[in-house]
């Protein structure tokens, strides 16, 4: 009696769970999963953003140095890219480790420390996936070059292409109009022309323009103001496809650069057609000057360039409504996140001395005759 008491005892002390208390336990971990769920992604994606500036604190050094080795001229199309024009006619010289992939390029010349690939299309390829921003969008990117390259094939051997994840304001590359087409160096080979010559800014860019400016960090202006790369990539097609121009001698600013954040007929960072700019209640007036596609009239670029922030919200092509952030690298080597009213800002993007010619174009409200301090 006594044994069959302690065996019904033991029995029950190993009883299941009813159904009712199964019940309760899932509805206590589907709370605490939508509680801490969405304090998961937001972690997640301020991790993204941290590493996206921990790249451009990375390219800050590598400006650093060098400014400090090349007397503090700015790389780009007037200085370290006029090794690569004046070799237009060397196809052999594009496959060196250290010659830019571009003219506009910035990023090969600011690399410190690491062996990049000797063929062009490789360290073409190294460089947009070294320096990848984890924010971007999986959006299909094609290579395409906008004139003959002599090492297409290379190209065309390399399927799969990350997006480009970082640009720089091409106004710190071009002279301005009285020093262009200053000598830089002799072209070899049986060219037309002789000689490499300094270029400014094409005459069709009217909205914002430097008369006297040469690629040096003491003529930008306050460096703390002054922006040397932020997020940004090339336009989406109507077919929801980015390309990126790979021809080594491209005519604005190619796979690197870009036209900056206040004129609103930007490719990265243009806005929809007819919504409101910022500090003003008029509306933009018309597509992208650069384009007439569907994709650019509306700002679809928006989504792909303000990568930071708030997700799962969709961007409208409205700048006023847009709830991303670019990260955003200036020359003194500090990183901030730009929401997109402040990254409108034309300081931001243009050098000390260079003036609003047709205000009308930009994405807030400055007069005429500005200057950029």
């Amino acid at each position: 009696m006594l044994t069959s008491t302690r065996l019904r005892s033991r029995n029950e002390s190993y009883r299941g769970f009813t159904l009712l208390e199964l019940l309760v336990v899932i509805s206590i971990v589907a709370l605490l999963v939508s509680i801490l769920l969405p304090s998961l992604k937001e972690a997640r994606r301020q991790a993204k953003t941290v590493v996206c500036a921990s790249h451009l604190k990375g390219m800050g050094t590598g400006l650093q140095t060098y400014l400090s080795e090349y007397a503090d001229w700015i790389p780009g199309v007037n200085t370290s890219g006029v090794g690569l024009r004046a070799n237009m006619q060397n196809p052999e010289a594009l496959q060196t480790d250290f010659m830019p992939v571009q003219q506009f390029d910035w990023m090969t010349p600011i690399r410190t420390g690491t062996a990049l690939p000797w063929k062009r299309a490789e360290r073409f390829h190294f460089l947009l996936s070294e320096m990848k921003c984890p924010s971007l969008m999986d959006v299909p990117s094609v290579a395409a070059s906008y004139g003959p390259s002599p090492d297409d094939d290379d190209f065309d051997n390399i399927e799969l292409w990350p997006m480009t994840s970082y640009l720089m304001p091409v106004s710190f590359q071009y002279w301005g109009d009285l020093d262009a087409g200053k000598s830089l160096a002799k072209v070899r080979g049986p060219m037309s022309f002789k000689r490499v010559r300094a270029l400014a800014a094409p005459k069709a860019y009217q909205t914002v323009r430097s008369e006297r400016y040469i690629s040096r960090i003491d003529r930008v202006g306050n460096p703390s103001e002054k922006l040397f790369v932020s997020d940004g990539t090339r336009f989406l097609d109507d077919k929801n496809l980015l390309d990126f121009d790979y021809f080594p001698w491209p005519q604005h600013f190619g796979a690197f650069g870009t036209s900056g954040a206040f004129w609103r007929g930007s490719t990265a960072y243009g806005v929809k057609a007819y919504t409101a700019i910022w500090g003003d209640d008029g509306p933009v007036p018309g597509v992208s000057v650069n384009s007439g596609t569907e994709s650019l009239a509306e700002g679809k670029n928006l989504q792909l360039t303000y990568r930071h922030g708030e997700r799962g919200v969709t961007i409208s092509g409205d700048a006023t409504k847009n709830p991303g952030s670019i990260n955003a690298l200036f020359y003194d080597g500090h990183v901030n996140l730009l929401s997109d009213r402040l990254s409108r800002r034309v300081e931001y993007w243009y050098p000390r001395g260079a003036v609003v010619l047709k205000p009308e174009d930009g994405m807030e409200t400055v007069d005429k005759g500005h200057i950029v301090r």
